[in-house]
């Protein structure tokens, strides 16, 4: 399917920690949006990651609280400060989300505490899921309500958004601000492309599925 895309899980902890994310984007209910799970290391080396994140079209940035802080971003000792801002830059805020694995508390509450604490997880990524141990091994309403938030997120941004998002990806000019110009500023950008450069062919823009 063309809506379908690459979803890459971008962790500093091996895929054994968040197998079942892998299994829950490989469900059913996710077939529409979901192409393939990538579970993608982050290691030292920021080239490899970012040749990682070329190949998805949505991102999960995922930490356990396993490790002993929910150190994400903005804080001493912060794990995914360059990661977190590179994949919203590239992949657009719309197609990032941060999931905080293994909590004992995954209340409103704390999450709001959380997104005080460490403003660039609401400035860089769409959503913020926590997600408890209880909630893992239950499945009830409250991982249940989650789950059909994320999906609802992969659905909505697949159209539309993503396009700009393609273009900036393989242009190197960023997610475009989706703003009309008025009509004066077109013609006005038009008579100042013909006098400084010569007319050419029209070119395709290449924008196909979302990433």
């Amino acid at each position: 399917m063309k809506s379908q895309r690459t979803v890459g899980i971008f962790s500093r902890d091996g895929r054994q920690s968040y197998n079942w994310l892998i299994d829950m984007l490989n469900e059913t209910d996710f077939s529409k949006d979901v192409k393939e799970v990538l579970p993608i290391y982050i290691g030292n080396n920021f080239s490899e990651f970012t040749a990682n994140v070329s190949g998805c079209g949505f991102a999960i940035l995922y930490h356990t609280k396993n490790r002993g802080r929910v150190n994400v971003t903005n804080v001493t000792d912060s794990l995914y400060d360059e990661e977190l801002k590179y994949l919203s830059k590239k992949l657009g805020k719309q197609c990032v989300i941060v999931v905080i694995d293994d909590l004992e508390d995954s209340s409103d509450k704390f999450k709001e505490s959380l997104l005080a604490n460490q403003p660039r997880i609401r400035e860089f990524s769409q959503e913020l899921f926590l997600i408890s141990q209880v909630e893992k091994k239950t499945l009830n309403e409250e991982m249940m309500n989650k789950k059909l938030q994320m999906k609802n997120i992969m659905a909505s941004n697949k159209k539309g958004n993503n396009k700009e998002g393609d273009r900036g990806t393989r242009g190197g000019e960023g997610t475009g601000d989706g703003q009309e110009k008025k009509p004066g500023e077109k013609e006005e950008d038009t008579r100042n492309t013909e006098e400084s450069v010569p007319k050419a062919p029209n070119k395709c823009s290449g924008c196909c599925c979302f990433q």
